[in-house]
């Protein structure tokens, strides 16, 4: 067992929390946690990751994440230590200029073969129109003419009226304001909209997960992480009067509500985004 994970493991069994519950808090998967516990960082699905899940770890237990880093900076994998070499400038050089040479080659194949297909079209739209392919009922535009004009006929009063409503319903636009920031707690107010509507992103390639539950609660409603069949994660909010986003990698999670994009900063890992709605009166 490493130091990192030996003392990880200390503060968790102090805190009398199981790996089972550290994993329904953190969203880390227990098998994770437990090769983070036992240093054997390699059965990580990334080196990446090996950063990542170890602060959310430590933030969890209420530790420095970043004074353990450092201190631990010798267990961790090296996230430069997998780098594919560029070939020699002379190698790059031969396969373009040997890409050229091919490229130039193929032009005069492509113009004949162009010329040879343009040719044959030409003998069959000839073939065509001495049969009789080609009727003059066929050219005849008069008909399509006809359908233009019905097409260009005035709107009616009705889609008038329509118009006009939709224009004054846009009136109405989504505000979203800072109320307060607490350490790692945000609380926004959300006005002009009678409900909710959320979209959860997840970006390629990232790991995170994020739970959606009423304000004050310990238990997610809904969430979504990076083994979810999608990355994009929209819940119905429709009923709800406020809403607290449990974000666990901030770093690879957008957020937006009601059309409005939530700035998330990367640090810290662990955030919680809250929205209250505040209803126009009637």
């Amino acid at each position: 067992m490493s130091e990192l994970g030996n003392h990880l493991k200390q503060v968790r069994e102090e805190k009398q929390l199981t790996l089972d519950d550290l994993q329904r808090t953190t969203k880390i998967q227990k098998r994770y946690l437990q090769a983070i516990e036992s240093g054997d960082f390699h059965r990580l699905p990334g080196i990446f990751y090996a950063r990542a899940f170890v602060k959310a770890y430590a933030e969890e237990m209420n530790l420095d994440a970043e004074t353990l880093l450092k201190t631990y900076e010798h267990e961790l994998p090296d996230a430069q230590e997998k780098t594919t070499p560029l070939p020699a400038r002379s190698e790059r050089n031969k396969t373009t200029n040997e890409g050229e040479s091919e490229t130039r080659s193929a032009i005069p194949r492509k113009m004949i073969a162009a010329f040879l297909l343009v040719g044959m079209l030409f003998v069959v739209l000839i073939i065509a129109w001495q049969l009789g392919v080609f009727s003059s009922e066929t050219l005849t535009p008069g008909k399509d003419e006809h359908t233009s004009e019905e097409k260009k006929a005035p709107a009616s009063k009705d889609d008038k009226r329509e118009e006009d409503n939709k224009s004054v319903a846009e009136e109405a636009q989504a505000e979203l304001s800072l109320k307060e920031k607490i350490g790692n707690r945000k609380v926004y107010i959300l006005t002009g909209v009678d409900a909710f509507s959320a979209v959860v992103t997840i970006v390629e390639g990232g790991d995170s997960y994020v739970g959606v539950r009423e304000p004050g609660q310990t238990t997610d409603v809904e969430y979504i992480d990076a083994y979810s069949e999608s990355r994009v994660f929209k819940p119905d909010l429709s009923s709800w009067s406020a809403v607290e986003f449990n974000i666990g990698n901030a770093a690879d999670v957008t957020l937006e509500v009601n059309g409005l994009s939530i700035e998330i900063e990367p640090e810290p890992t662990r955030q919680y985004i809250v929205v209250e709605l505040e209803k126009t009166l009637e």
